[in-house]
């Protein structure tokens, strides 16, 4: 569990989070150790390098048409294993100096961190907005099976993949 406090004593100095060294696709997250501005649980992680192998990829969309497209392209392309569409979302947010509150449809895309960069572009070239939310976030645990059902449909050969859906609700 992650928690963010209020802002930290003033004898502790508070550095940026550091950037992984190699981009995304090095699959390491450093966590920061800085006293009263982040807690980690369990707290022996604090501090610690990780390595992950899997990601989850969020990306807003402004309606149902424009995600099944990315969602389909993606999981086609082999890009993702999986991705959630999210309809009836609601953002708010501050763009070219104004607040804006519109329905948005959210995607939640699993892959891995090595497709991450094939992912972004062809996000980016499928999607409307000037500046579309795409925000990776690592997995740092999850059911040993279906994260290797993530990583085999994220290998570029995804239609050869079993869904991890039993056998009745895979027509759904």
């Amino acid at each position: 569990m992650t928690t963010v406090a209020g802002p930290p004593p003033p004898t502790s100095p508070v550095a940026p989070l550091p950037r992984p060294r190699g981009g995304l696709a090095a699959g390491r997250v450093t966590l920061p150790a800085a006293p009263g501005m982040l807690t980690v649980s369990p707290p022996a992680l604090a501090g610690k390098s990780m390595t992950f192998k899997h990601i989850v990829v969020l990306c807003s969309c402004p309606d149902v048409t424009v995600a099944a497209r990315i969602a389909a392209a993606l999981v086609e392309d082999g890009l993702a294993a999986c991705v959630t569409r999210t309809a009836a979302v609601r953002s708010t947010y501050s763009w070219q100096g104004r607040t804006c509150d519109e329905a948005e449809v959210m995607l939640t895309i699993k892959s891995v961190p090595e497709r991450y960069a094939a992912l972004e572009a062809r996000i980016r070239a499928l999607h409307p907005y000037e500046l579309p939310e795409i925000i990776a976030l690592p997995v740092v645990a999850g059911l040993a099976g279906y994260l290797d059902w993530v990583t085999l449909g994220s290998s570029g050969g995804a239609t050869a993949v079993a869904s991890p859906l039993p056998a009745a609700n895979a027509e759904r």
